[in-house]
């Protein structure tokens, strides 16, 4: 005969007396409990209804997963009836499922004695490293409460190991035979479950990346290096000991605002009026507030000063002249979706206004330059000699005509070819009445000399004086300062979780300032992924699908090509609609109407949200359609079409298109972006002639820069692909003489 049960809590577990209508433990009223008791614990991962399904697209993500495993409970199992066990573990895991949703997790899985919780899938916050921590602390705490009684009654407690890790995920819908559950998969979820296996009882460990993420809010100890299954080396962990009340000052030394850096570029700028040019690189990490910069300087020129500024793209690092294009486009406001026929009168009129009229062969050269084919019959080391001369003559005579500030944006990225001409242009300004400001990322110092300025977050009532424009209303002090902390003074930071607080429910207008409702946590990002994420899990789906498209053609992108890979969608009231949440933005109206992104990396990481298998089609269909829109000008996309379909699953156009790119490198003297397509190409050939040709093209490279063991390896694979062709052979073998001679072998 089994001895009934003193009453129990469902909500937590605790004794209750017999005539009790609410815990004395937990406040909880018993009729609510035990109908929530009656549905046991948290269903095994988070089950969808097919109407959401379609919300729930299968994406890459940043996510924090933890593990929770309950221990202690074998040996409880010995003393309880199986029901009264049953019992008591489901008051345990509806209290871990309780902390999991009270912070906005995701229950993907019960494996056993343990839970998995996903922060950041499917709905990305700023700070789901924080809630994923902020949980664990309260499932402790729960752990201790609920383990009280249970000491009381049986003489046992249970106790909670917690393992967290933050990485890169798949998250999306898996169907089963009976229901459909979303879950995230990756090396992330098998390290967050390595790490709870090897955390005490009681503890909470988390990887590096989770303490890099929250850092500035909670207090940690790192542990000795953990040897964990399945990796070769031993990882950093760190033990969760506190929440952190004071936030981390920021690292950055004190500074006066942008003061002192506006000052000194205004002094360069003076300097270059009178005739004594100055060269300056501003340094500083993305969104730091560069560009902004220069942006200001411009605006408040003095009439009688031209300014041009030209930019450097991740995408375009291997197309020869790139920033250079973008150089002559500027000078003489050439639209990059003008035609042939226009840029030809632009550029012949430019240089006649300013009193140096071209030869047409200068003219093709430049149109070259551009893209628009490869018309001019020089050889291209003449080329580069006549290019750096024209660009000489270009930058000598717009300084002349009035004092320029040319500036060039993210130098980090620029290409090989324009780099080596930009490094003789430059050796012309000091003599001349120009002010040369670029800017780069920290790692990348150009080569040539330069005057530096290290350009550091704001802090302090400057950052608050950005707060406050970007709320456009004055913020108390409690917010300001928690924004200032929690986001470095980085301005771009700080813009954005602005504007996240401005769309949520947090704020509350007291005494004419905005500050934060009572008792609510500062949803303020940690890092700009989770801010940028979080913003874009906000999108419905067809304006998300058109900030991913563009996000795949590049930093901007036109809204003709956007229409042919999306015919569904009606792109006018989507692209309204990301440009006025400050998505994007209108570049310009004619001759294409062109839109970029207000911050590149708000489209690096639209970019990288995306699967694999997703972007690969859209590069492919971007490439479509531009060869649809433009098939009397291919010759102007032939590195854009490169790019895109060496990105896609087209092994033939990825070859052809590469092979075309790498010509025209080489035409263009640009030799190291020609060998980087040509063997781009090779991996692309499926056929042994393909195979031939690109080793081949690759042979004559090497031949001309010098490398003269790697031309003749390239010629001599060439060769052993080639079979009964007389005329190739005799070619190969005559190619691997020359290269032999001139080897002096």
């Amino acid at each position: 005969m089994r001895v009934p049960t003193r009453r129990r809590c469902a909500n937590c577990g605790a004794s209750l007396r017999a005539r009790d209508r609410f815990c004395g433990s937990c406040g909880t009223p018993l009729e609510s409990a035990a109908a929530r008791a009656s549905a046991s614990t948290e269903s095994a991962s988070l089950q969808v209804p097919d109407a959401a399904r379609s919300s729930l697209g299968e994406q890459r993500k940043v996510v924090t997963i933890l593990f929770a495993d309950l221990s202690g409970s074998t040996p409880l199992g010995e003393r309880l009836d199986p029901e009264d066990l049953r019992t008591i573990l489901a008051s345990y895991f509806n209290e871990l499922a309780r902390q999991i949703r009270r912070y906005e997790g995701t229950i993907d899985k019960y494996i056993g004695d343990a839970v998995m919780a996903v922060f950041g899938a499917p709905i990305s916050h700023e700070d789901d490293a924080e809630r994923a921590i902020n949980a664990a602390l309260a499932m402790q705490q729960a752990i201790v409460h609920l383990n009280d009684d249970l000491e009381r009654r049986y003489g046992v407690r249970l106790s909670l190991r917690i393992g967290i890790n933050t990485g890169e995920v798949v998250a999306g819908l898996l169907a089963g035979d009976v229901q459909t559950a979303y879950t995230v998969v990756g090396d992330a979820v098998n390290t967050a479950q390595r790490y709870e296996a090897a955390a005490p009882p009681g503890d909470v460990l988390v990887s590096a990346s989770t303490r890099r993420l929250a850092i500035h809010s909670f207090e940690f100890e790192e542990t000795a290096p953990l040897t964990l299954k399945g990796k070769s080396e031993r990882v950093v962990a760190y033990r969760v000991l506190r929440r952190r009340y004071e936030e981390i000052a920021p690292e950055a030394a004190p500074f006066v605002g942008r003061v002192a850096e506006l000052n000194y570029l205004r002094a360069a700028v003076v300097d270059s009026v009178e005739g004594c040019g100055r060269v300056v690189n501003m340094v500083g990490e993305a969104g730091v507030g560069k560009s902004r910069l220069i942006g200001e300087l411009r605006a408040n020129l003095i009439s009688g000063i031209d300014g041009i500024t030209v930019r450097c793209a991740s995408f375009e690092v291997n197309t020869p002249y790139a920033l250079i294009a973008d150089f002559v486009r500027g000078a003489f406001s050439v639209h990059a979706a003008a035609d042939e026929a226009t840029a030809r009168q632009a550029i012949a009129d430019g240089f006649a206004a300013l009193g140096a009229p071209l030869e047409d062969s200068s003219i093709v050269l430049l149109l070259d330059i551009l893209g628009y084919g490869l018309h001019s019959t020089l050889a291209p080391e003449v080329r580069r000699r006549i290019l750096v001369k024209l660009l000489r003559t270009l930058l000598r005579l717009v300084s002349q005509r009035a004092p320029l500030v040319l500036s060039a944006e993210d130098l980090h990225w620029v290409d090989a070819a324009s780099l080596r001409v930009l490094s003789e242009l430059v050796a012309d300004v000091p003599t001349l009445p120009c002010l040369f400001v670029t800017t780069t990322r920290p790692g990348w110092t150009p080569p040539w000399q330069s005057e530096s300025i290290t350009v550091k977050p704001l802090e302090g009532q400057v950052a608050r004086e950005l707060i406050e424009s970007v709320f456009e209303v004055p913020v108390d002090d409690n917010l300001a300062e928690t924004i200032i902390a929690r986001t470095a003074g980085n301005p771009f930071f700080i813009e954005e979780v602005v504007r996240e607080l401005k769309a949520s429910n947090l704020l509350v207008e007291r005494t004419g300032q905005v500050g934060l409702v009572p008792g609510v946590t500062v949803p303020v990002p940690a890092t700009l992924q989770e801010v940028i994420q979080a913003r874009l899990d906000r999108l419905e789906s067809e304006p998300r699908r058109v900030l991913n498209t563009g996000a795949v053609c590049g930093r901007t992108f036109w809204v003709r090509v956007l229409g042919r890979v999306l015919p569904d969608i009606g792109l006018q009231p989507q692209l309204s609609l990301l440009e006025h949440e400050s998505f994007i933005e209108l570049r310009t109206a004619a001759p294409e109407i062109t839109y970029g992104f207000r911050q590149v990396l708000i489209q690096e990481v639209a970019y990288e949200t995306q699967l694999l298998v997703e972007r690969r089609r859209l590069h492919a269909a971007i490439a479509v359609s531009v060869e649809a829109l433009y098939a009397e000008r291919l010759e102007e996309f032939v590195d854009f079409l490169a790019y895109h379909y060496n990105r896609s699953t087209d092994d033939k156009q990825a070859y052809r298109w590469l092979l075309r790119a790498g010509d025209r490198a080489k035409e263009l003297f640009a030799n190291q972006e020609a060998l980087r397509a040509f063997r781009d190409a090779l991996a692309r050939a499926r056929n042994a002639p393909d195979v031939r040709v690109a080793l081949e093209r690759m042979g004559d490279v090497q031949t001309v820069i010098g490398k003269y063991d790697d031309a003749l390896a390239s010629l001599r694979s060439a060769l052993a692909k080639t079979k009964a062709e007389p005329a190739v052979l005799a070619r190969l073998h005559r190619k691997i003489a020359t290269a032999l001679g001139k080897k002096g072998a």
